[in-house]
Parts: C-alpha cells; sequence; structure tokens
C-alpha cells in the first residue's frame, strides 16, 4: 500500500510538471511568435510605403502648368505626385484621343487639357497604381494590413477617389478593374472615421457628394466581403455628416 501510494505521488508531480512545462513552453511560443508576426508585419507596411513612395517620386507624367517666374509653359516632365496633388479634375479618357505622347518608350496620356492647361500621365503609372491597390486590397483582406495602416496612408490612397481621377480610370481601364480602387477607398474612409481623421473624411465627402455618377460603385462592389456590405449604410452615414 505505502509503495503504491509513493508511485501515486511521483506519477502526480510528474504530470504537474509536464503541464507546467507544455504552459510554458506555449507561452514562449506565443510570444516568439507574435513578435515574429509583428516583425513581417511591419516589413511589409514599410515595403508598401516603399512602393508608394518610388511610385508616386518618378518623373513619368508631364504638365505644362506655369511654375516658373516667368511663366514658362512648356511642357516638363514631372513627378506622379505633381499630378496628385492638384484640386483641377482628371477629365475622362477618350479612347480616340491623338494627343498621346510617345517619349522613353513610354506611352503617355492626357489627363487634363481645357483651357491650354495640360497634363499627360505614363501608362505605366496608370497600371502600378491599379496593382498597388490591389495588393493593398488583399493585405487588408488577410488582417496583414489593418484599418490604422489605412489611416496612416490616407494621404497616398484617398486623391485616387477625387479630382475626378477615378472617372478617369474607369474610363481607362474599365468598371471592373476600378472595383478594387473603391474597396480600399472605402475602409480607408471608415478606418479615418474610426480614428477621428475628420480632415481627411471631409475632404473625400465632399468629391464624393459632389460626383452622382461614382456613388452607386460604392453602395455595391463584387470584391466586397460580407462584412463590408454591411458597413455600407454606416461608409454613407459617415460620408452625409459633411452634406
Amino acid at each position: 500500500m505505502t509503495k503504491f501510494q509513493i508511485v501515486r505521488e511521483i506519477l502526480a508531480s510528474d504530470i504537474i510538471g509536464w503541464v507546467l512545462a507544455f504552459i510554458g513552453g506555449f507561452l514562449v511560443f506565443k510570444v516568439v511568435d507574435n513578435m515574429q508576426t509583428a516583425i513581417e508585419r511591419h516589413n511589409v507596411i514599410q515595403d508598401v510605403e516603399n512602393s508608394i513612395n518610388s511610385l508616386f517620386s518618378q518623373p513619368i507624367a508631364k504638365s505644362n502648368k506655369c511654375n516658373t517666374i516667368d511663366n514658362n509653359q512648356e511642357i516638363m516632365d514631372v513627378t506622379v505626385r505633381t499630378v496628385l496633388h492638384d484640386n483641377t479634375p482628371w477629365e475622362e479618357y477618350i479612347k480616340d484621343e491623338t494627343e498621346i505622347v510617345i517619349e522613353n518608350n513610354q506611352r503617355i496620356v492626357r489627363i487634363r487639357g481645357k483651357d491650354g492647361y495640360k497634363e499627360y500621365i505614363s501608362t505605366q503609372a496608370i497600371h502600378e497604381l491599379l496593382i498597388l491597390f490591389r495588393r493593398i486590397e488583399k493585405l487588408y483582406k488577410d488582417s496583414i494590413l489593418k484599418p490604422i495602416d489605412l489611416a496612416d496612408m490616407w494621404r497616398e490612397i484617398l486623391p485616387f477617389g477625387t479630382s475626378g481621377r477615378l472617372t478617369f480610370y474607369k474610363s481607362y481601364l474599365g468598371k471592373n478593374d476600378i472595383k478594387s480602387i473603391i474597396f480600399v477607398l472605402f475602409n480607408t474612409v471608415l478606418a479615418c472615421e474610426k480614428y477621428k481623421i475628420d480632415n481627411a473624411v471631409k475632404y473625400f465627402s465632399i468629391d464624393f457628394l459632389n460626383n452622382n455618377s461614382m456613388q452607386e460603385f460604392y453602395k455595391e462592389n463584387s470584391r466586397y466581403t460580407y462584412k463590408e456590405r454591411f458597413r455600407v449604410r454606416k461608409f454613407l452615414r459617415v460620408i452625409n455628416k459633411y452634406n
């Protein structure tokens, strides 16, 4: 009887030790895994930000806007960022447009041309920007990018929903190809609302409310998850605060 009791006590202590060792090992694993996940997420965010900055900094757009003291109207090379950070609306792409510039093996199409004010953007930039939005969409759906990340990048993202740029993209690429852009714009606005970046929401909303032709694309989008479909009404309430 005594021998059996000693063996039982030894087995009980061993089991407790194993359980504690397992719990300790699991906690260490979770800490290391969380650290590794955080590092990988930060690397992805940095890569996305670097991709945006690299593309925006490329001189693959052209403009004749006066930016010299002698009012020189000569068309000059400018960065992609230059034609994005201007409130002058882009125009719809005209498929039989005759004013197409081929330069340095780049096909450049007109985005503005009224009142002598002409600007062009490389088709390379158009397609690279679309790929960038598709990448952001996938990273967001996989929860690698989070709402706070979209909110932090609003100055790079939301300009595509203003000044006629989305209308240009629709006329150039077609309505199916702008669905990823709309998905990212939609979630960026909601992220800005969540983190109280009111100037970003107002900036987007004013243009949205004045562009009736594009509003339906935000209400129905086959790229939305079920979560986004239930948030459409919230999105519209956020927008209409500035009506």
